[in-house]
């Protein structure tokens, strides 16, 4: 019995004393279904565990149609984690039946996106009862009849973004059932099941997976794991575009051919773009909040953090994303940084670049490094600029731009064991995928 392993070993003290097993009504939760059309932010189960101390009597044991009893169920292993793929489906299917995002599907054996959720929700059972009553005992060999399962689970709330718990809140869940083959842990899948519809039914988080709900901020969060570049030239078309925003062109978006920008003000016009477990960096295009960067940035998320060059953090909406292309647009409601206006066309071999973005660490943002167009080539069918100005992971949708400060390319990726050999997206190429116009 899967659960039974991972969860406890129950051991059977043996008594002369008999009664019936008495089980209360299970009452359904109010679960909180998502509206057709709205979508939550994303979530996934991260663990299970148990507090429940070794030795506890949880429950009791029973034999025949009175249930007589015969004995008592101990648990036996202290904290227990539960990390099996039968309690991650029961998760992830009870919150899909609803309409949450949640990630990670454990039947999806080639679309693996753990780690990569906004909220990682984590349970601890705190109280158990576990009842069992054999129908025939040792005659069938103990192994059909009935269980009952009662669960007190407190629910935590991980923000992936700030690495801090957000919210906490507690839920009970009741399962019966009739088993055979001695498979006794389908009441305790059906009291977890029952468990994360009372954490569904829970209003603050149904609101702070929604985003009607702010998080109160306490304190600085810590940098996440670097993110951004490649380590080498890959052909990008392989990465997935599963979410809502269109894989197609946003239309309506107009940058400038004739503005420069002072080098010395062009890191205030690059942001920060924040997902789970990683960043990278964006730059504004105009004035009304529109931020180019790249789509492996952004990757599959129809929201993402936006950190602004005087460390504001805003949400940004992903309008419109060309995987093949490895180009993706961003809005925001606020404004701080000026746009950078763009050059189209081809720069002389030789020609001084720019690179601008937040290399390795988040802290790093506003970071410049020079270097020159070395060549345009085409990377697994792509036309690309190379150029052996130094950039690292972080960078990955920054600007490249020239000495009046017009972007030239986006930082796309490199070569992190031979540094100087870095390629870019030809701007007029990624505005194209994306039918933003330079005027």
């Amino acid at each position: 019995m899967l659960l039974v392993r991972l969860l406890a070993v129950l051991v059977v003290s043996f008594s002369l004393f008999g009664c019936g097993m008495s089980t209360p009504p299970i009452k359904e939760h109010n679960s909180i279904e998502v509206p057709d059309g709205k979508n939550t932010k994303t979530i996934e189960l991260f663990k299970i565990t148990s507090r429940v101390s070794r030795g506890t009597h949880i429950g009791k044991i029973g034999e025949g149609w009175g249930c007589i009893y015969i004995g008592k169920m101990v648990w036996k292993s202290g904290r227990a984690n539960v990390a099996d793929e039968e309690v991650k489906s029961i998760f992830v299917e009870e919150l899909k039946r609803f309409n949450y995002n949640v990630i990670g599907d454990p039947d999806n054996l080639f679309d693996n996106k753990s780690g990569r959720a906004m909220y990682r929700v984590g349970a601890v059972i705190t109280n158990i009862r576990w009842d069992v009553c054999f129908l025939a005992g040792y005659l069938d060999g103990w192994s059909s009849g009935s269980t009952y399962v009662e669960l007190d689970v407190e629910w935590q709330v991980y923000n992936a973004l700030d690495k801090k718990t957000v919210y906490k809140c507690m839920s009970n869940g009741q399962g019966k059932a009739d088993f055979s083959a001695r498979d006794t842990d389908q009441g305790f899948q059906q009291a977890l099941a029952h468990a994360v519809r009372g954490l569904m039914a829970d209003k603050g988080f149904y609101s702070l997976v929604s985003g009607e709900k702010n998080e109160k901020k306490q304190g600085s969060p810590s940098d996440p794991p670097m993110g951004g570049l490649i380590d080498e030239p890959q052909d990008m078309s392989s990465r997935g575009n599963t979410s809502s925003a269109p894989d197609s062109p946003a239309g309506g978006v107009t940058v400038s051919k004739s503005k420069t920008t002072p080098l010395n003000d062009i890191a205030k016009s690059v942001v920060v773009i924040q997902t789970p477990g990683a960043h990278g960096s964006g730059f504004f295009i105009d004035n009304q909040g529109h931020i180019l960067t790249n789509q492996h940035v952004v990757d599959d998320e129809e929201t993402v953090r936006v950190i602004l060059q005087n460390r504001t953090k805003v949400e940004g909406r992903v309008l419109a994303r060309d995987a093949k292309r490895d180009v993706a647009l961003v809005k925001v409601d606020s404004q701080v940084g000026v746009p950078l206006g763009v050059r189209l066309g081809d720069l002389p071999v030789g020609t001084d670049v720019f690179a601008i973005g937040a290399p390795i660490e988040m802290g790093m943002q506003g970071s410049v490094t020079k270097g020159i167009v070395s060549s345009y080539r085409p990377v697994n069918s792509k036309r690309m600029l190379q150029s052996d100005v130094a950039v690292f992971g972080g960078n990955s949708g920054g600007p490249l731009v020239d000495a009046q400060g017009r972007v030239v390319g986006i930082c796309q990726s490199g070569m992190t064991a031979t540094q100087g050999f870095n390629f870019f997206i030809p701007i007029d190429e990624g505005l194209d995928k994306l039918n933003v116009s330079a005027k």
